[in-house]
């Protein structure tokens, strides 16, 4: 209702007024009614309604304070209380990039239930490929992590760096290893989590350029993870991590699932990439979420050995860093309505 509708309003009490200007106080109500049908005739015509108004007027309390209206139920569940379906608006996860060491462990550990609080997360996966001292993973830190709040655990080419974890990983139902190792390998080869009616499947598959673990086509792989969980009727949509070192083959496995995968987002390179975007057919993408670690590094190790390696050759040990530990990740928020992404972005916290 604009400025010009409140003064057709004045003009027609004005002229209400005018006429009834003789009628005595027994009259009263006779005025009443003659105002609130001039009022209503002008409502109409204006296409206002009191219902409209209530709408978009800012709620109150008790004292005529302005508060915040109440959040809406997300989520409606109907039919077998086996399978819900999905009735909110949108769906909303983080993925945290490479965790590397117990500095990054302890940032997510943490964090991780603030942050899902804060951002209304509905799931929280993170890479945990380098969290046992910068390469690989143990059952008990991946039992941390789940137990700190984040929903699904994923690997790369570290994945069997720590002796025994290939017997561990198969007691762990919410850990899975890179879907373009040989089908023998032990572990699962993708995830699908559930928030009230809602499936996310989850997978990762690991680059061929410039990375020593050697894997299948993780294209092809990744076509046949879809097919067995979104094709299948299983999941409702798919998130899909490339672990990879080469740009060209991460930028190349977003335009490829674009419009048939929720997000494809990269890890490995521990440095975060500055092109989170939807691209048009509507997946999330993002070249690199980033390191989740010490920054005062390089990738995440101390700096000294790093630079001496790079200046003699020599072998040296290279120990986890310390300083100026952050969290890094890429909030993807998804339409299941549109089957579609609508925002991604990178979020960085600090310790």
């Amino acid at each position: 209702m604009g400025a010009s509708d409140y003064t057709e309003v004045d003009a027609a009490l004005a002229k209400t007024l005018k006429k009834t200007a003789h009628i005595s106080r027994k009259n009263t109500a006779n005025i009443i009614i003659i105002l609130h049908i001039n009022i209503l005739t002008l409502l109409r015509k204006t296409r206002f309604s009191l219902n409209t108004f209530q709408k978009h007027r800012a709620p109150s309390d008790s004292r005529g304070r302005a508060r915040s209206p109440p959040a809406p139920a997300r989520y409606f569940a109907i039919g077998s209380p086996r399978r819900t379906v999905f009735r909110g608006a949108v769906i909303k996860f983080l993925f945290i990039g490479d965790i590397v060491g117990k500095p990054g462990r302890d940032i997510v550990i943490e964090r991780a239930a603030t942050l899902r609080a804060e951002h209304q997360l509905d799931f929280i996966i993170a890479n945990g490929e380098n969290a046992a001292a910068g390469s690989g993973i143990t059952g008990s830190i991946a039992k941390s992590l789940l137990a700190a709040g984040v929903d699904a655990v994923t690997l790369g080419d570290h994945v069997w760096d720590q002796k025994g974890w290939e017997g561990e990983i198969v007691g762990l139902d919410r850990v899975c290893r890179p879907a373009n190792l040989p089908a023998a390998c032990p572990g699962r080869n993708h995830l699908i989590l559930e928030k009230n009616g809602f499936r996310l499947a989850v997978f990762t598959v690991i680059g061929r350029n410039f990375i020593g673990m050697k894997g299948e086509c993780p294209f092809l792989s990744s076509d046949a993870v879809l097919a067995k969980t979104v094709g299948a009727g299983l999941a409702d949509a798919a998130f899909i991590e490339i672990h990879a070192e080469a740009t060209s083959e991460k930028q190349a496995m977003g335009w490829y699932f674009d419009g048939r995968a929720a997000a494809v987002l990269g890890t490995h390179t521990h440095v975060a990439t500055a092109d989170a975007a939807v691209l048009p057919q509507g997946t999330a993408f993002m070249c690199d979420v980033g390191m989740t670690g010490p920054f005062a590094s390089v990738i995440g190790r101390e700096i000294k050995p790093v630079l001496g390696r790079f200046l003699d050759g020599m072998p040296r040990r290279f120990e986890i860093a310390e300083g100026d530990v952050r969290l890094s990740g890429a909030i993807v928020t998804y339409d299941p309505a549109a089957k579609r992404a609508v925002h991604c972005e990178l979020l960085t916290v600090r310790k």
